[in-house]
Order: structure tokens, then C-alpha cells, then sequence
């Protein structure tokens, strides 16, 4: 059907945000990299009069740096993940059993929504960071030679390229809408191969837990 022939070429057109993701990713680990060996061979300052310390020692840099890299774990993890929902889509593209176009045509249409909000938060986490890198080396970190120049050169782009960061992510979210309304509305079973959106069927309860977390008391509960 058209529908199934729809959801299928949106999963084998997300191969190109799956790409920047990975290609972004590893722009972020250039970023950590120069940006946390800077920080641990530059000296300034000290306790002591005539001893200096490295400024990764500092806690606001600690306080700087510490959640990208952090961050790069995460995301690294998640452009990981896609890549391997990508790869399963394409296995299955293989088959030519019918019965298994309907299970394509939903991975399609998840992948689809997975791609295009994969490509968004992970293109901009890295322009963010790459930003607050190059400041956290001071004057050094404007030198072409410490590379961070290219990197968002290279970077850049990808906030557009493929769609725009601001307008894919509207197709992530009509996605998530379109379950929630075929659960609660038309009592319809959510199909999510990749069980991405499982949350959905909790997604109720969720939204009425009264826990604030401003408490040690609302964590424990």
C-alpha cells in the first residue's frame, strides 16, 4: 500500500542524518580532547607564592567541561543506537516476504522520527560545546592551531544540512503526537519496533506524579 511504501522510503532516507550524527560525535570528541589536555598542561596561579597549578584543577572549569564530556557519552551512545536501528531497517529492506512490509513501514516511520531529533540534539550540543571549549582555553583557544576553527567549520553546517535543526525536530514530535492519539484516542496498540516511544503508554501516569524532586524525601519516593 501507499502507506507502507511511504514509511519505508522515510527510514532509508534517514541514513543521512544517521551519518552527521556519527560525523558530529566525533567532532565533539576533538573538542574534549583539546580542550581537556589544554587544561591539564596550562599553569596559572596557585596557592603558594611561585607555584601554579593546571586550571583543570579549577572548579569552574571542572564546572565548564566536566558535562560535555559527560555529554559526549551520552550522545555518543544514542548516535550509536540509531546507527544500529539503521542497519536492522536495511537488513529487513532485504526481505521480500510480505509479511514483513508491514513491520518496515513502522520501523520506517520510527527511524524516521529517531534520525530526525538524533541529528538535531547532537549538532547542536556540539556547536554549544564547541563555543564554551574554546573559551575555556582563553586567548589560546582563537588560534588556528588549536583546531577549534575547523571544527565548528565543520559542524556548523550540519545544524541545517539534511533539515533544519528547528524544523525536523516538528517531525519528531508529530510522530510522538500521532501515537499518543491512535493509544488514547482510537485505542489503537502502539507499534514501535525499536520500542522507542513506549513511554507513551505511561505516559498518563507520568503526567500526573505529584513527586517534585525538590526534596530528598520526593527522590526517595
Amino acid at each position: 500500500t501507499s502507506n507502507k511504501r511511504f514509511g519505508a522510503s522515510l527510514g532509508a532516507l534517514s541514513s543521512g542524518r544517521v551519518g552527521i550524527s556519527s560525523l558530529t560525535i566525533g567532532l565533539l570528541i576533538n573538542c574534549c580532547t583539546i580542550v581537556i589536555r589544554y587544561s591539564c598542561v596550562r599553569k596559572q596561579f596557585g596557592p603558594l607564592p611561585g607555584v601554579e597549578i593546571p586550571v583543570i584543577e579549577y572548579q569552574t572549569q571542572n564546572w565548564r567541561l566536566i558535562p560535555i564530556v559527560a555529554s559526549l557519552y551520552v550522545y555518543r551512545h544514542l548516535a550509536l543506537s540509531v546507527f544500529d536501528n539503521l542497519v536492522d531497517f536495511y537488513a529487513l529492506s532485504m526481505s521480500n516476504d510480505e509479511d514483513d512490509q508491514d513491520l518496515l513501514a513502522y520501523m520506517g516511520r520510527e527511524l524516521h522520527a529517531l534520525s530526525c531529533s538524533c541529528k538535531a540534539i547532537c549538532t547542536w550540543n556540539t556547536q554549544k560545546a564547541c563555543q564554551e571549549c574554546r573559551e575555556a582555553c582563553g586567548g589560546h583557544g582563537y588560534l588556528y592551531a588549536t583546531g577549534f576553527g575547523n571544527i565548528r567549520n565543520d559542524n556548523d553546517p550540519s545544524c541545517t544540512f539534511e533539515g533544519d535543526n528547528n524544523v525536523i525536530l516538528q517531525q519528531t514530535s508529530n510522530y510522538i503526537l500521532s501515537n499518543y492519539e491512535d493509544i488514547y484516542k482510537n485505542n489503537t496498540p502502539i507499534n514501535s519496533p525499536f520500542k522507542s516511544i513506549l513511554f507513551i503508554e505511561n505516559m498518563k501516569n507520568t503526567l500526573h506524579d505529584n513527586c517534585c524532586s525538590l526534596t530528598p524525601e520526593c527522590d526517595i519516593k
